[in-house]
């Protein structure tokens, strides 16, 4: 008896886990077959079988409960009815009646069931309002503190690179006084000590004498070397060696302002004069002995020309014999064709050896054919005019391409010797023209000769002037330079001193989120933290009562809100010396009927313009809130229609309008969470 009612438990159990729980494999026990009755029965045993009753006869699926609406549809097909009788006073029970207590205790039990539910579903919904708020609200505070660190990490780095920047600054800038002290250092130095010399060796100016060598002081070294330089680069500039480039020319003028500024800190003013003196006389004595050397008859006779009386030139030279140019070309031309007859000979032999291989080869492959196409005497032929035809094709581009290389240097030397031609021509053309430009030299070299006939007297002359302008210069502000000498003696030390007073954060710039340069003491870095930087700063934001363990970034908020809550103080005194200069006893003369009527029209105005501000927004939030509300009913409508269905939490595979339980629970969390937010807004 007991095995039979395990067997029909274990059926039972089957049956409600196939059909009713819809129970198939999943994961990866997919492949898997479903389990037996059989299989059913080892777990139907001992104390299970009283739990696996009542599960098979209260546990049903979410498809079986959307057919049955209510738990008492639900137990009235499960359950059959029952009958129960009295015997005490030989009367039955009202059917009825016992069905509706039944039904009311049943009802009663799921009531507190829900309402425990309903209970533990608030908890949880309390708890995670709370968890999300803690949630954002630790966000909120992570987030801006992560904002602040990467703000201060950058302005601490701006900051960092603008030390460093400003660290190398001063470096160089050590640097270039190092220099000017010993510059200046030296130069006192070598007032004392000997001058240096150095010698020089310049070719003379006439082939006979060759190399000759002379002393220089360094100053005449330097000076020298500088106005070469100047020469050289006015020389550049006049002859458009610069061109359009801007850039390269301001590169040599900087480098020359350079050597002038290095050879006037090294040596004094006097130095400088004596040195530019003697580079002057120098160069006039150069200019005149070159100037001594020019011999136009001289030269003209060189080049074959006649210089007459009026100063004409006539060519003497001959021009070569045609019958000797006539020579010379056939001569070259023969040598010419010559050593082509003599390269075309050698190409024919190579051509003939050439041929006598292709015969050769030609004979190799006609024997291989004939013992390849024995018995085919057409296939032989058609290989033979098709090894004929390629052989013959191969041969023609050949030459082809031979052709071509030879066309295309016949071209280029045509090219080239019409190039030649036209060189040749314009050098005829310029030799043709040389008389037309001898006269027009004429006036020219006239002009010079006679310039040069009283060089010498003109540079003593001028040579004069300048020393005398010197001297004159030099004596009338002999007294000035002295005076200035006098009061830059201990300048430099005096200006050092003031540098390294200077507070370094007047010299700090950043560009920080901009194109321009501010001030790093401008920024919010160590606004308040350094009085004896700022006390001007220090001082106002004591008269404004800021506090001093606030940001830089809070002053101006400070200052707004004190600013506001003076404009209010001062609104009150207005309001208050209105009303007692309105009030007052001895004002008699005005009527307070019209103060009242003004007075109301002015509440009227301001009610009329708070109402043309205010109901906007009133109807905005109305909308807003109706909306919301309509959403509450329908979450509400949607809990109350999720609850009305029983065993909905004991299949979480089954899906309702596509979703699931977890689903739903996610779906309601969102709505609570937007209905909040809509709430604090």
């Amino acid at each position: 008896m007991a095995q039979n009612r395990d067997e029909d438990l274990a059926t039972r159990l089957h049956d409600w886990a196939i059909n009713e729980m819809h129970y198939h494999s999943q994961g990866r026990h997919v492949n898997t077959k479903l389990p037996t009755s059989e299989d059913f029965k080892q777990i139907c045993r001992g104390q299970a079988v009283d739990i696996l009753k009542w599960i098979i006869t209260n546990v049903h699926s979410a498809q079986t409960v959307k057919k049955v609406k209510g738990n008492l549809a639900l137990k009235g097909e499960r359950i059959q009815p029952s009958y129960k009788v009295k015997y005490g006073q030989e009367e039955k029970y009202n059917k009825e009646k016992s069905e509706l207590l039944e039904n009311r205790s049943e009802l009663s039990q799921e009531v507190n069931y829900v309402l425990r539910d309903i209970s533990h579903l608030d908890n949880d919904m309390a708890r995670l309002q709370k968890d999300i708020a803690e949630t954002e609200h630790e966000y909120q505070e992570q987030r801006s503190r992560i904002r602040d660190i990467q703000r201060k990490s950058a302005l601490i780095e701006t900051h960092s690179l603008k030390c460093r920047e400003t660290i190398q600054e001063y470096e160089e800038y050590a640097k270039r006084i190092n220099a000017k002290v010993e510059a200046i250092t030296s130069c006192v130095k070598k007032g004392s000590e000997a001058e240096t010399f150095y010698s020089r060796k310049k070719s003379a100016e006439d082939g006979s004498d060759g190399i000759t060598s002379a002393l220089e002081s360094a100053c005449g070294k330097n000076v020298r070397e500088c106005c070469e330089a100047v020469g050289s680069f006015l020389n550049q500039v006049l002859q458009g060696s610069f061109g359009g480039n801007k850039a390269e020319m301001s590169q040599a003028k900087n480098l020359l302002w350079s050597q002038v500024e290095l050879t006037s800190r090294e040596f004094s003013p006097q130095q400088i004069v004596l040195a530019l003196t003697s580079n002057t006389q120098e160069a006039s004595f150069v200019l005149r002995e070159k100037t001594s050397r020019i011999d136009i008859r001289a030269d003209a006779q060189k080049l074959r020309f006649k210089y007459e009386k009026s100063g004409e030139l006539h060519d003497l030279s001959s021009s070569p014999s045609v019958v000797q140019s006539v020579h010379e070309l056939l001569s070259e031309r023969e040598a010419a064709h010559f050593y082509r007859f003599i390269e075309t000979e050698k190409f024919n032999n190579e051509a003939w050896k050439q041929e006598q291989k292709i015969q050769d080869v030609s004979g190799q492959i006609d024997k291989l054919l004939k013992k390849k196409f024995t018995q085919k005497a057409a296939d032989l032929k058609l290989a033979r005019a098709m090894l004929d035809t390629e052989a013959d094709l191969a041969g023609k581009r050949t030459i082809l391409h031979y052709l071509t290389e030879e066309g295309d240097r016949l071209r280029e030397l045509m090219a080239k010797n019409a190039h030649e031609q036209e060189i040749l021509y314009t050098k005829y053309q310029r030799i043709q023209d040389f008389k037309d430009l001898a006269d027009k030299k004429q006036d020219l070299i006239r002009v010079l000769v006679k310039q040069n006939t009283n060089a010498q007297s003109r540079l003593d002359t001028q040579k004069q002037e300048i020393v005398s302008y010197i001297d004159r210069c030099l004596s009338s502000h002999h007294s000035q330079t002295h005076r200035l000498t006098t009061g830059l003696k201990g300048r430099v030390s005096t200006e050092i001193e003031m540098f390294a007073s200077l507070n370094l954060p007047y010299l700090m710039f950043s560009s920080v989120d901009s194109s321009l340069k501010n001030a790093v003491i401008d920024l919010s870095i160590n606004h308040t933290r350094a009085p004896t930087v700022r006390p001007v700063f220090k001082k106002v934001l004591q008269c404004l009562n800021f506090p001093e363990f606030q940001a830089a970034e809070q002053l101006l908020p400070w200052i707004l809100r004190t600013r506001s809550d003076n404009d209010i103080i001062l609104y009150r005194l207005d309001l208050e010396k209105s009303a007692v200069q309105r009030f007052h006893p001895s004002d008699k003369e005005k009527d307070i009927a019209s103060t009242i009527a003004e007075l109301c029209e002015v509440v009227t105005e301001q009610d009329k313009k708070q109402m043309s501000e205010l109901l906007p927004v009133l109807q905005r939030k109305i909308n807003k809130t109706g909306k919301a509300l309509t959403d509450c009913i329908k979450v509400k409508d949607d809990v109350l229609a999720w609850w009305e269905q029983p065993a909905q939490s004991c299949a979480p595979w089954v899906t309702v309008d596509g979703h699931t339980l977890q689903h739903w629970i996610d779906k309601w969390t969102v709505l609570v969470t937007k209905l909040r937010q809509m709430l604090v807004k």
